[in-house]
């Protein structure tokens, strides 16, 4: 039988305020597709620049933003668009604030307008395409039209294919696969209000107001001003941004330097990539190398000289360890004796390990026992075997 339709159909969404601080402009707006037209009126004197391909210095107009752009014009003007681009998810998350009753975020309002660098022009990696644009906004909805090419459907027959650059994921219907897409665009949905942090989904964004709510107190303080910081990562990222000039990072090619940090190759000799996603693409392509079970991305960890590698270590307790390399014998033998039948005993046996499992994680949550740190190697033999190739 179909589904009846709700008796009680959802609440219309509260229209937007969007609010522009260019420079003390402080006009609102409720529609994005206006203000971001209101923000091209603003950048209307710098097309007029008799030097549009010259690497300049842009100080940035936005109001507690406080960044100086030094690359190309079209660079500042990518980063005046990505504040058009936050006041409207910061919106959304006033708005999800409201409708749930949820407590405020308690960090200083001072680094609200703080947004992150978008070193490179945003392009889209469908297959076919080669639409490059700098208005966050409008790429991301362009992005949004290759999933919804797909039908409707909760389950679309053959699934629905991503066919970006290096990506062989199939998603079970389009909205999923829109989801999946931002894995590729790193674009996010929310955004605090208050200080202005970026998520990529709900979930995220409800986590950190609970923090706020667990732990009201900001315990490190700036020395050079006063605000004050939950975490002593989120203390220097705001010292970096607001109080210094540093830029460690150069070109190979040219004097330009910039802030964030960098991500390279384990396998490859100085080969270096602007974002984690492009240096995924590359490990999957050129060295083939695949997802570790149970996971969904690879996984990075920063070195002592601030780039970015491949995690090739997993951490699990010495008991899972142990456990591991004690059945797996008799795991062996019972498979191979199965003969024609070897798929539904493994099925069995993987349900029945999956109750267990379930059934230890109770007793262990009731005991409150937790698991011995230990090691396991996840990618060591691959890179190892690659390498001496």
């Amino acid at each position: 039988m179909p589904k009846k339709k709700s008796s009680n159909p959802k609440p219309p969404k509260p229209p937007l305020a969007l609010l522009c601080e260019y420079e003390g402009c402080n006009q609102v707006f409720s529609c994005m597709e206006d203000f971001t037209a209101h923000i091209t009126q603003h950048l209307g004197t710098y097309s007029l620049s008799d030097r549009p391909f010259a690497v300049q210095t842009f100080p940035c107009p936005w109001h507690l933003c406080g960044s100086r752009i030094q690359g190309l014009l079209t660079d500042f003007i990518r980063h005046m668009y990505f504040h058009s681009f936050h006041v409207k998810i910061k919106c959304l998350g006033q708005q999800m604030i409201d409708q749930d009753g949820l407590n405020s975020c308690t960090l200083d309002k001072s680094g609200r307008n703080l947004i992150p660098e978008l070193p490179e022009r945003l392009q889209c990696g469908w297959e076919n395409c080669t639409i490059v644009l700098d208005i966050p906004e409008t790429f991301y909805r362009h992005v949004d039209c290759h999933a919804h090419s797909y039908p409707e459907g909760n389950n679309v027959e053959g699934g629905c294919r991503c066919f970006w650059e290096g990506c062989d994921a199939v998603c079970k219907n389009k909205y999923k696969l829109r989801e999946h897409l931002r894995s590729h665009t790193q674009e996010k949905i929310v955004a605090c209000p208050v200080c202005g942090g970026l998520y990529s989904n709900r979930t995220k964004f409800l986590d950190h107001l609970k923090r706020q709510a667990d732990s009201n107190v900001n315990q490190y303080k700036c020395p050079c001003c006063d605000m004050t910081c939950a975490t002593p990562s989120s203390l220097k990222q705001h010292l970096r941004y607001r109080h210094t000039n540093e830029k460690p990072f150069q070109c190979e090619h040219c004097h330009f330097r910039r802030r964030t940090y960098r991500n390279t190759c384990v396998m490859c000799v100085d080969q270096l990539f602007s974002r984690g996603s492009k240096l995924t693409v590359h490990l999957k392509k050129k060295h083939k190398f695949r997802w570790p079970s149970g996971h969904c991305r690879f996984r990075y960890r920063m070195g002592e000289d601030g780039f970015w590698r491949l995690q090739t270590v997993r951490y699990e307790s010495m008991h899972l360890t142990e456990q591991r390399s004690s059945t797996a014998p008799s795991n062996t033998e019972s498979v191979s004796a199965a003969g024609s039948d070897k798929d539904h005993t493994g099925q069995a046996a993987a349900c029945a390990d999956v109750k267990q499992t379930l059934e230890v994680i109770d007793q262990n949550q009731n005991a409150n026992v937790g698991p011995i740190g230990g090691v396991y190697k996840e990618y060591t033999e691959m890179v190892n075997s690659t390498r001496r190739k």
